[in-house]
């Protein structure tokens, strides 16, 4: 036989009131069943649990031993059974962890930040890199959220895109040969800045160039696209970007956009969580959160 919650009920009241009618009128039962319940528990933990003397039913030493476990097991059920995730982003100390490319941190971040001052200035944002490591680490909870492009994600995994993008070229405003058009062979002869960096689709340019055989001439290759608006605003260099980060740093930086002289597919921006945590109420603000800051609302894969 299992023990369940109705019979540790009555196996509590049973000890406070010392008495079957007692307990039964506590409890909203009828004599007989507390009686049932009784011989249920007796059987349970081999012991007569209770015995009568005089007109109260009296504790023998065992349960007077288990009382204290039952108090404690029904208050934890209770817990259990009262559990809610509440979740109160203006009142909140909680801090998020979320893996993002450098480029989030120009697109992102800042919207971000403001956000979370005007509406829960208690948050606390950790970002880390995308990494080899990021899946596991966003099914154990280190991570609670994965912003850019990562594909072959296994089982477990959901996806929802945030915004789509395609790829633009930058040009300072000063280029001496560059000014209101961007020509292919412009793009094939000038000095090209590119960025090593994963999980931002610049592969896809990368086939995209393979595929039409155009060229460039890459002179000067950065690990990150921190202080890329300024060296294409002081250099006669240019640049291939996503859209997005182009038009940001064409507004702080004297940089001017231009679109591609070539096609490129477009690319979806994501964010990624593990099913673990698809109705944690945080994780679930924090994806409305970015959702609402970057792009329209799209179901989730």
């Amino acid at each position: 036989m299992n023990l369940d919650r109705k019979l540790l009920t009555v196996l509590e009241a049973l000890y406070r009131l010392r008495s079957v009618s007692g307990t039964a009128e506590a409890l909203d039962m009828g004599q007989p069943a507390v009686s049932v319940a009784l011989g249920k528990l007796r059987a349970y933990f081999r012991d007569p649990l209770f015995v009568r003397i005089g007109h109260a039913m009296e504790p023998t030493a065992a349960m007077h031993t288990l009382y204290p476990s039952v108090r404690t097991a029904l208050a934890g059920l209770q817990q259990v059974l009262e559990f809610r995730q509440d979740f109160e982003p203006a009142r909140s100390q909680h801090r998020f962890a979320i893996s993002m490319t450098d480029i989030s941190h120009i697109v992102l971040l800042p919207k971000l930040w403001r956000h979370l001052q005007a509406t829960a200035p208690g948050i606390r944002i950790k970002v880390r890199p995308i990494r080899r490591d990021t899946p596991e680490k966003l099914r154990n909870g280190e991570i609670d959220l994965a912003i850019g492009l990562i594909p072959q994600l296994g089982a477990g995994f959901y996806r929802q895109t945030l915004f789509v993008q395609h790829f633009v070229c930058l040009a300072s405003l000063q280029h001496p040969r560059i000014r209101q058009t961007l020509s292919l062979a412009q793009y094939e002869s000038e000095g090209h800045l590119t960025v090593a960096t994963a999980n931002t689709g610049h592969t896809l340019l990368d086939e995209a160039l393979k595929k039409t055989g155009i060229r460039r001439q890459v002179v000067l290759e950065l690990p990150t696209f921190l202080g890329l608006g300024h060296l294409i605003e002081q250099t006669g260099l240019i640049a291939s970007v996503p859209e997005r980060l182009g038009q940001i740093l064409s507004t702080s930086n004297r940089v001017r956009v231009f679109p591609l002289p070539f096609d490129t597919r477009e690319f979806s921006v994501n964010q990624y969580w593990h099913e673990r945590f698809r109705n944690d109420r945080r994780n679930q603000w924090l994806r409305q959160t970015v959702t609402g800051l970057l792009g329209r609302v799209r179901p989730p894969a």
